[in-house]
This record gives structure tokens, sequence and C-alpha cells, in this order.
């Protein structure tokens, strides 16, 4: 079978961007200032939809997305390179709302403009800003109700702006009653007067009195206008600074943040990094924040851009924006709202990201997405779950997998999100057979497995004596056990230290007896349980399954963007 050949024709031209030369650099392993060609950039592409793409950090959700996607969508793969190397951003709209993923400045733990990728589509699970508008709000106290933030000092200064003024309106109403009570004592003088001058002397009074009215109303029509100003403009104040804030700084997806860590092979968090614009358009020039001081500073240059463009666009509140200004700048030097931000760094924080909102925020397709969800109490329950979800499905979406062992399944464990492989020979095997599901893993599994360890029963416990646990596995498996019964059902995303795929295999687990989910390689040269997972299966995690491959990725996706296949 010849490989399949992919059109380079927009890798022509060799990028502008700074970054992206260092990344073609970087994969191509040339000195840092040598010259590139085109031929360069189109060897870095074509390295990138071969070179294999493995999980370096808890980016499981970006990981096994991004792993389907280069497996079986070059065409998107390719789109996206021209959009990170000659942009050096992504842009997808979900529902109207546009998100920019600019190009991740983290490449580490793999072929650098692959990884560059896989990070920058990481920053996609967060496309509707929730997350980083929350953070936002969180640690600057944007919500008036929150006591000690930046909304509650603005709004009690715009509510005394509004009483006040409310005070001296009701006095200039007050004024305008007393002036019209003079004004009808002098329309009742006016009826009884009969002398000539005392009439001229009253008309004269009640001219004045007209005329002050005239102003006393301009003046109480001037201020009732001012009061619905503050009304409506501090309503409008918080709607732009929300709209502002988001269009300023803007999050990434960091690898270097380190949650908290876990046991080997279990996925770490890692996080988002806070990124300030500075008002420029060169993603290169925007400044990460890493500190208090530069995120108060940031913070600081924000609102003094925010006031002049306000002023400009609303200059009927220019004494609001004003007042509001000076507010911030006392905040932001107040050590109880200092000391408020540094608890809560805003600026970075670990996550492990949500596979649905990514899936949402790459293919542009606002969800539900089609799933099947089983909380197991074994291993054993989620075997057979596999089995008979894949029994479900349609003839059709099974000819997929039949036709290609390679064809992937979004699936997730309450802490991993991977690709299931339900073409792989002996998971096929499993739900292509007529008969129930459990029989044909005991008759095929089970029993054939036990049969071995009945040879010698204590074999594994003697070798666990000897040698520590993790030894008796490998040493188990070792030689003619290598052939002990195994179903590999997916791909885990990891590698081992000299780069072998490790797949995730239901299998006998010669120490319990019982069906347990393990990591190995194909060849049989690593298999060891998975049991940083043995406490899930409790009846009560959840485990999913995406079941429609068309709705992320093949057969076809959003024709907008993509063409179909």
């Amino acid at each position: 079978m010849e490989p399949e050949k992919h059109d380079l024709s927009l890798f022509s031209q060799v990028p502008f961007g700074a970054y992206s030369q260092r990344l073609i650099r970087c994969s191509l392993g040339l000195e840092e200032f040598a010259p590139l060609e085109s031929k360069h950039v189109m060897e870095a592409v074509e390295k990138a939809l071969k070179s294999p793409l493995r999980q370096s950090v808890g980016s499981c959700f970006a990981t096994s997305v991004a792993i389907l996607v280069q497996k079986e969508r070059p065409d998107l793969l390719l789109k996206d390179l021209e959009d990170i190397l000659y942009r050096e951003r992504l842009v997808r709209v979900v529902e109207g709302h546009e998100c920019i993923a600019p190009l991740s400045p983290f490449s580490e733990g793999g072929y650098p403009l692959l990884k560059a990728w896989e990070f920058t589509i990481a920053s996609l699970t967060d496309y509707h800003h929730n997350a980083y508008r929350y953070n936002f709000h969180s640690s600057l106290g944007l919500d008036p109700k929150e006591p000690g933030g930046l909304g509650e000092a603005l709004w009690k200064q715009f509510e005394k702006n509004f009483e006040s003024l409310k005070e001296s309106y009701q006095n200039k109403f007050q004024d305008i009653r007393d002036h019209e009570s003079a004004l009808q004592g002098a329309q009742m003088r006016l009826k009884s007067a009969y002398r000539e001058e005392d009439i001229r002397r009253v008309q004269a009074e009640m001219q004045m009195e007209n005329m002050r009215l005239d102003m006393l109303e301009l003046d109480a029509q001037e201020m009732k206008k001012k009061l619905v100003d503050i009304q409506e403009g501090s309503k409008l104040f918080f709607e732009e600074l929300d709209y502002a804030l988001i269009g300023e700084f803007y999050e990434v997806y960091d690898p270097q943040i380190k949650g908290e860590e876990k046991e080997n092979f279990q996925d770490s968090e890692a996080g988002f990094r806070l990124v300030w614009k500075n008002g420029l358009k060169n993603i290169t020039q925007h400044i990460r924040i890493n500190d208090l001081e530069t995120y108060l500073f940031a913070i600081k240059e924000f609102f003094i851009d925010f006031e002049r463009r306000m002023v400009v666009d609303h200059p009927y509140l220019r004494g609001l924006i004003e007042t509001s200004s000076i507010i911030v700048q006392q905040q932001l030097q107040s050590i109880p709202f200092r000391r408020r931000i540094e608890k809560k760094q805003p600026w970075a924080y670990p996550s492990g990201g949500s596979l649905e909102t990514l899936l949402e925020g790459y293919f542009e397709m606002k969800g539900p997405f089609q799933k099947e969800e089983v909380q197991p109490e074994t291993p054993q329950d989620l075997f057979v779950f596999y089995l008979d979800l894949m029994k479900s499905l349609s003839t059709d979406t099974l000819a997929l997998f039949q036709n290609n062992p390679q064809k992937r399944l979004l699936a997730l464990f309450p802490t991993h999100a991977f690709t299931l492989l339900p073409g792989s020979e002996k998971f096929r095997q499993g739900w292509e057979d007529l008969g129930f599901s459990y029989t044909w893993v005991r008759d095929h599994l089970i029993l054939p497995s036990k049969k071995l360890l009945d040879q010698e029963p204590n074999l594994f416990l003697d070798l666990e004596r000897a040698v520590g646990l993790q030894g008796a596995y490998k040493l188990f498996f070792q030689g003619h056990r290598a052939n002990f019964p195994f179903v590999v059902f997916a791909d885990s995303n990891w590698q081992t230290p000299d780069q072998k795929v490790l797949y995730l295999s239901f299998q006998l687990d010669p120490k319990t007896k019982e069906i347990g989910v393990f990591r190995r390689t194909l060849d049989g040269s690593y298999i060891f349980p998975m049991l940083e997972w043995v406490h899930l299966y409790n009846g009560k995690e959840t485990f999913t399954v995406y079941t429609r491959p068309f709705q992320y990725g093949g057969p076809y996706t959003t024709p907008r963007l993509w063409q179909k296949i």
C-alpha cells in the first residue's frame, strides 16, 4: 500500500513570524539562525503528519483529539498547521461566538511543531471563555454583591453619586414647587389689582417667576437625565468592562503549570496561563502573566486605556467614568485587595480540561454529543459494556471499524481521555460475535487464562515475594507467558521510556485472577495493570464513550470549514 500523499502547496512560503520560524528550525534540528526555505516548511509539515504524537503532560483531553485528527483527518491538521504557522492562531466560531486560540508558546515533549499544535487546540477547551471570565470576576470581585471586590467599590460609588444627585434633584423639585406657589400667589394678586402700577409690578414679578421656573425646570430635566445616565451608565460600564477584558486578555494552555502530582501513568494536572495583549496585535509581543505585580500592572494599564476609550465612545458618562477610574486605582493600591488577588492567583491555575467543550470548540459544533455512559463495579463490567455498546451501533458505523482497524472512538475514564480501537482484531471478534458478551469474555479470556494459571497456581505470589509487585508482573509475562490471552481495546495516549506506544488491554490479572485493565505494548515487552484506576470501579464513577464518530472528525464535519470526505 503506497503512503498517502498530501498537497503541501499551502506551505510554499516561509512564515514571517519569528516564533513560527523557530518552530520549523527546532522541528528539523536546524541551527537557531539558519536561513529557511520553502522546502524546510514543507518538510516540517510532512513530518508533523507522520511523527508519533504522545501525551507528555496532563493534556489527555487534547491529546486524544489531536491523535484522532492526525490519524484520521490529515486535511484538518494541514489546515490548522497553515493557520498556526502563517497567522499564529486558530479561529473557531460556535453558534456565532468567535474564539481565537493563539499559537501556543510551548512545544516540549515531542515533535515541536506537532506539540505546539496540540497545546494550541487545548486552549479551545474554554472557547466560550466561561472559566476565564469566572477567574476575572472572582479575582477582581466584579460582582457588586461580592464583599471587598472591585465591583462592590464601584457600585457603592455609583450609588453615592446617584443618591447625591437624587437629593439635589429633590431639592430642585422643591424649589420649583416653591416658585410655582409664588407664581400662583402673584396670579391671584393680579386678579385683585386695580391700579395700573400694581398691575405692572405684579406682571413683572410673574415674568421673573416664569423665567426662574424655566431655568429650574431645565436644571431638573438635566438632573433627571443624569440620574438615568448613572443608572443606565453603571450597567453599561460593567457590560463594556466584561467585553473589554475578554478583548485585551486571553488564556493559553500551559503545560508548565503543575497541579497535584499523580502516581505513575496517571494524568497530572496541567493548566492555563493568562496573557495580556497590551494593545498589540503581534502575538509574540503579548505578555504572559507570571506573578502578582505583572497582573496588577496589566490591570492598571488596562483600566487607563478602558477609561480613555469609554470617554470617547460615551462622552455623556465622562464624570461617571473618571470617578470610576479613581476608585479602581485606589483598590489596586489597597493592601487587602492585593492580598485577595495574591491568594487567588488568577493568572495561572491547574485544570484537567474538558473533552466535550474542546470538541465543541474545535469542530465548531455545539453539543450535546451522542454518548453512552456506564458506572461499572468491575473492569469486566466495563468490558461487557464496550462489547454490547458496539453491537448496538448501526451497520454503517460498524463498517468503519471493520474496514479500518485504526479507526477510533473517543472515550473517557473518570480521570483520563483516550481513544477506543474497536477495530483491534480480538476486540472486533468480541463485538462481532452474536452471542452474549459475558459468555464471549468468559470463553475467550477468562477460562483460557485460568487454565494457564492452574498449571502453576502459586507462581505469581512466589515471584511477588521474591522481587516485589512490579518485578513479579514483569517476570510473569516474560517468555511463554507473553501469550497470556488479552484484548487490546484502546490507545492510552502514552508511551514507554523507549518510545513504544502503550495500549490499554483487558486481561486476567494473575494476582487477583479477575479481569483487569492493563497498559501494555503490542510486543509484550511491557505489561502492567492500571492499579491507579482500581478505586474507580465502584458503581458510582462514570465511564463514557462518544458513539457517533461523524460528530468529531469523520467521515465528515462542519462543511463551513472543512471539505466533506
